[in-house]
C-alpha cells in the first residue's frame, strides 16, 4: 500500500528561501549573454562561448560560474593552458 504525504512549506520558510537565493537567481536575469553562452557550449561553438565568457569575467571577475564555463571550453578545445593545468 502506498500513501501520498503532502507537505505544505511554513510562509516564512518560502520567504526565506526566496530572501536567501533571489539574488543568485535576478544575477543573471536581463543577460541574453548568459543563455547564449550556455547555448553555444551545448552545440560545440566553444570559441564564441569563451569570447562572451572572457567579456563577462571581465565584467565581473568573481563570477565563479563564468570563470568554470571558461575553463571547461579550455579544456574542450584542448587548451589546458588556459585551463590552469
Amino acid at each position: 500500500m502506498y500513501y501520498i504525504v503532502f507537505s505544505i512549506p511554513h510562509p516564512l520558510a518560502v520567504g526565506s528561501f526566496i530572501t536567501i537565493f533571489a539574488p543568485f537567481v535576478l544575477a543573471g536575469c536581463g543577460s541574453n549573454d548568459v543563455k547564449k553562452t550556455k547555448d553555444f557550449i551545448t552545440v560545440g561553438m566553444y570559441p564564441q562561448a569563451m569570447e562572451l565568457l572572457k567579456k563577462r569575467i571581465g565584467e565581473n571577475p568573481k563570477d565563479a560560474e563564468a570563470q568554470f564555463l571558461l575553463g571547461s571550453c579550455y579544456i574542450h578545445t584542448d587548451n589546458l593552458s588556459g585551463a590552469g593545468y
